[in-house]
């Protein structure tokens, strides 16, 4: 009936028939911006009221007071990309420009030597803190991190293309500069965390900015690169697929690598050997 009455059968679009990933991200993005918002609070309560615990959370690293307040802004900011109110869109913008400020005023305090007095502004911190170059300083590592996410996080709030595109890239890239301390954390790399004039950075401080990462890669996830792999097509299954290979295998097999040569189960060049062997033969079989 329809050839004959020459109309063609309405094929479901990304937007008004989402795949299941593309629906899943969309309702996580306010989700994470909550999340954000825990940890930062829970970091801004335990600097003022005192409480150890809370500002290093997870080993001796804290979480700076400058970087919880980006952590914060960041989170308030995710959570309003889904208002309508011309008033939450101006605040959501403003604070994606705070968190991107943040961190190059830091990042030029590191490269240039600069002291802004931004680092003690509100909460101050005494000297020979572990991996801080200068207290209340947040590392170089994270002040990247920043700049990173505040540009994706300003990009959402243009509606077009181009823009969508631009956060999925400074978000990816967010990601990569956030999963370096955390694969020092990993492995017991102290290199990659804790040397305070380039990486310092704590755990939990960590988590919260590979969550911006990933949160502003695929806050519109129907539109640029991220579409084609969250589609439902075949190739969007495939795509995901082999991601989800590439990431999780290395560091499983590198975790076991490391773990092996501690144990004297094998030296460097054999447990070099087994990974790369292992790795080849599970992406030839995947």
């Amino acid at each position: 009936l329809s050839k004959r009455q020459g109309i063609l059968p309405r094929l479901p679009s990304p937007v008004n028939d989402p795949s299941v990933p593309v629906r899943f991200a969309r309702r996580t993005t306010p989700a994470a911006g909550l999340l954000l918002v825990v940890i930062a609070s829970l970091v801004l309560v335990g600097w003022t009221f005192g409480i150890e615990d809370l500002i290093t959370l997870f080993g001796p690293i804290t979480m700076k007071a400058n970087a919880a307040f980006g952590i914060l802004a960041s989170g308030v900011g995710l959570i309003l990309l889904g208002s309508s109110s011309k008033k939450a869109i101006i605040a959501g913008r403003l604070l994606a420009k705070f968190v991107c400020v943040l961190g190059a005023a830091t990042l030029c305090q590191h490269m240039l030597g600069w002291d802004l007095g931004i680092d003690q502004l509100v909460f101050p911190e005494a000297p020979g803190a572990v991996a801080t170059a200068s207290p209340g300083r947040m590392g170089v590592n994270a002040s990247l991190c920043f700049v990173l996410g505040g540009i994706a996080l300003s990009a959402l709030y243009r509606d077009t293309l181009d823009a969508a595109v631009t956060a999925q890239v400074f978000g990816a890239l967010g990601v990569v500069c956030a999963m370096v301390p955390l694969v020092g954390y990993l492995y017991g790399a102290t290199e990659l965390y804790a040397v305070a004039r380039f990486t310092g950075i704590g755990l939990h401080t960590g988590v919260a900015l590979l969550i911006l990462g990933l949160t502003t890669l695929t806050a519109r996830p129907a539109e640029g690169p991220v579409a084609a792999l969250l589609a439902n097509a075949q190739h969007g299954m495939m795509a995901r697929r082999l991601l989800a290979v590439a990431v999780i295998v290395p560091l499983v097999f590198g975790y076991v690598r490391v773990a092996g040569e501690r144990r004297g189960w094998f030296d460097l060049p054999l447990g070099t050997s087994l990974l790369v062997v292992a790795v080849i033969v599970l992406l030839s079989l995947t």
